[in-house]
């Protein structure tokens, strides 16, 4: 469902308020979900903090193998 979903990460910008940066994205959202707008491109994915998508950073255990 990558259509579905976006990531938009920011950083500096005060606290319950969106940056300038994110309001394409918003606005693409806005018009597919609620405006039912047809052709709008939702696959969505920025990433300003420069996140590591190195999962060993965040999760710290060996998961399982489930029988």
């Amino acid at each position: 469902m990558p259509d579905n979903v976006g990531l938009s990460q920011t950083q500096y910008h005060q606290h319950c308020q969106q940056p300038e940066s994110q309001q394409a994205a918003i606005n693409t959202f806005v018009q597919t979900f609620l405006l039912d707008a047809i052709g709008s491109d939702t696959k969505v994915q920025i990433n300003e903090n420069a996140v590591s998508e190195d999962m060993r950073q965040w999760i710290n255990w060996t998961t399982p193998v489930l029988q």
